[in-house]
C-alpha cells in the first residue's frame, strides 16, 4: 500500500522515491494491456466497505483451471464470507448476473479483479443497481476475502484440473462446504 503511494507520487513528479534506501523496482502497474472502459478505482469505494459492517459488499474473481482454458467465477460477500462459485460457460457477465439474481437486494458494491474478463462490468452494475470498483493490477490483497476463498477452493479443486469436466453438483458441494465451514473471523 505504501509503495503504491510512492509510485503514484513518482508518476506525478514527486521525489519520495529518492529517499528510499533501495531504489524502486519498475512499476508493474504500468500495464500495457490497456484499461477497462469506465472502470472506477477501488480508492473511490466508500470507506464503510472497509469496515465490513454490512452484508451488501462483494468481491469477485475468476478461478482458472488447467492451461487457463477453463474457469470458475467466484464471488464472496465481505462480511459473512458467503461464497458463490459458478461454472463459466459463456460470457462472464451473464454467469454473474444469473448466479446472483436472487441476491439483488443484498448487493451494493462489487470489487472485481482488474482484468479484461470483466470488460462488461457495466452490465453487472446495471443488473444489480450496484457500484463496481476495480483493484489495481497485481494487487490481489485488495480482494483478500475472495483470494482466501479461492485458496480454500483449491483444497477441493487442485491445480491442473480441467474445470470443464467439473459438474455443477461438484461445484455445489464445494460451495456448501465453504459456506458451512466455521470461521473464527465471523464468530461461528
Amino acid at each position: 500500500m505504501i509503495y503504491q503511494w510512492i509510485y503514484a507520487d513518482k508518476a506525478e513528479g514527486g521525489d519520495l522515491s529518492t529517499h528510499l534506501r533501495i531504489a524502486l523496482k519498475p512499476n508493474r502497474n504500468n500495464d500495457r494491456r490497456g484499461k477497462l472502459r469506465n472502470s472506477v478505482d477501488i480508492y473511490e469505494r466508500p470507506s464503510i466497505v472497509d469496515r465490513r459492517s454490512r452484508i451488501v459488499d462483494w468481491e469477485g474473481d475468476t478461478f482458472l483451471g488447467m492451461g487457463c482454458r477453463s474457469a470458475l467465477l467466484t464471488m464472496g460477500e465481505r462480511k459473512t464470507r458467503y461464497t458463490i462459485i459458478v461454472q463459466q460457460a459463456g460470457l462472464l457477465a451473464d454467469a454473474a448476473i444469473e448466479a446472483m439474481a436472487g441476491l439483488k437486494d443484498r448487493i451494493k458494491t462489487i470489487n472485481l479483479v482488474n482484468g479484461f474478463e470483466f470488460a462488461e462490468h457495466e452490465r453487472i452494475a446495471d443488473a444489480f443497481e450496484a457500484k463496481v470498483y476495480f483493484d489495481h493490477h497485481y494487487a490481489s490483497l485488495e480482494r483478500g476475502i475472495n483470494q482466501n476463498a479461492n485458496g480454500l477452493i483449491r483444497q477441493y479443486v487442485p491445480k491442473g484440473t480441467n474445470l470443464n469436466e467439473v459438474t455443477d453438483e461438484e461445484i455445489q458441494k464445494v460451495m456448501d462446504k465453504l459456506n458451512g465451514r466455521p470461521r473464527r473471523t465471523i464468530d461461528c
